[in-house]
């Protein structure tokens, strides 16, 4: 899905995913419908399901959905004290800007 292309799923594992079946991906729920839509899909490509697809997991998955909410949490946090605040060595930043990303070295 992240890759724009047409995805096949079961029951099963549409169950952890939150997308439409027949606008966003394929379902089939046995081995014979699995190999149809795979066939299908194979031999009519449809750019847009594949484009929908990508689509919702920009919007569902993607890195401002799920940062939104840290975001927003952090933007209610009550101000530190302002002996914290104006003690020596201490920045002048917003929560948003101090929160960053870093992966750690193996």
């Amino acid at each position: 899905m992240a890759m724009a292309r047409t995805v096949v799923v079961t029951p099963q594992a549409l169950e952890g995913i939150a997308a439409t079946p027949g606008s966003e991906l394929l379902l089939a729920s046995d081995a014979a419908a699995f190999a149809s839509a795979v066939c299908q899909a194979l031999a009519h490509p449809q750019a847009g399901l594949g484009r929908a697809a990508r689509a919702r997991v920009e919007a569902d998955y993607g890195w401002s959905a799920k940062l939104a909410p840290l975001l927003a949490l952090l933007a209610e946090a009550p101000a530190a004290p302002a002996a914290a605040r104006d003690s020596p060595g201490a920045k002048a930043a917003s929560p948003a800007t101090t929160f960053a990303l870093s992966k750690e070295p193996r």
